[in-house]
């Protein structure tokens, strides 16, 4: 028969064990958990972001390397929030041959809380923009179906942004907000986005403008 004591001190030593079980297997599940963010699905095209503004390998300060494979059914489309509508800042443009580059809208794309290094987390706020820069092709045979890097010299600022591909398939592909930046399925970088106002801010400027032209 065990002493009362004994037993309580027991029981503690028990139940502090089931405490660092469930510990530990909570880190080797956040584990899994960022290894299957941080490296993308077989046939799914991932964008590393290797901009000189971020330390990366490219010349260009706004670098994506897209690694699309053939399963992919070939990528005809590429796109990256922005700040920045005006085209003529967009200098020494890289884009495969036989594709077109310009700047884009018509798809809600997320919207990021500032700028976060290579590796890092970013925040995804509640809403969306459709500025985008956009590359593009209609010519079947130009598709994207081994790696590519696209990018562009622009003298803003950078902060974190969402992309946003299509295939000839045709599928869509975006990144995955709580993966990390940068390293193929998270948001990247690009050019002015800490500024992007929100909808309702637009159209309170908007409002502002129409009433401007009226006076």
């Amino acid at each position: 028969m065990l002493l009362p004591s004994f037993g309580s001190e027991l029981r503690a030593a028990i139940k502090q064990r089931e405490r660092d079980m469930k510990s530990l297997l909570g880190r080797v599940l956040g584990a899994v958990v960022l290894v299957s963010l941080t490296i993308p699905a077989r046939g799914i095209p991932a964008v590393y972001y290797e901009g000189r503004e971020a330390g990366g390998p490219s010349e260009m300060r706004y670098a994506y390397r897209v690694d699309a494979e053939e399963e992919d059914y070939g990528i005809t489309e590429f796109r990256v929030v922005t700040g920045d509508l005006n085209l003529e800042n967009y200098t020494d443009v890289v884009k495969p041959e036989g594709w077109e580059f310009g700047i884009g809208n018509g798809v809600n794309l997320g919207c990021y809380g500032g700028y976060t290094e290579v590796g890092g987390f970013a925040i995804l706020l509640k809403h969306v923009t459709t500025q985008s820069v956009v590359w593009w092709t209609k010519d079947p045979k130009s598709a994207i179906t081994k790696p590519f890097t696209f990018g562009f010299n622009h003298s803003a600022e950078p902060g974190d942004a969402a992309w946003y591909m299509v295939s000839q398939k045709p599928d869509t592909f975006c990144e995955a907000s709580a993966a990390p930046v940068g390293m193929g399925c998270g948001p990247v970088h690009g050019p002015g986005t800490t500024g992007i106002p929100e909808p309702a801010t637009v159209l309170l400027l908007g409002l502002g403008s129409v009433v401007l032209r009226r006076k």
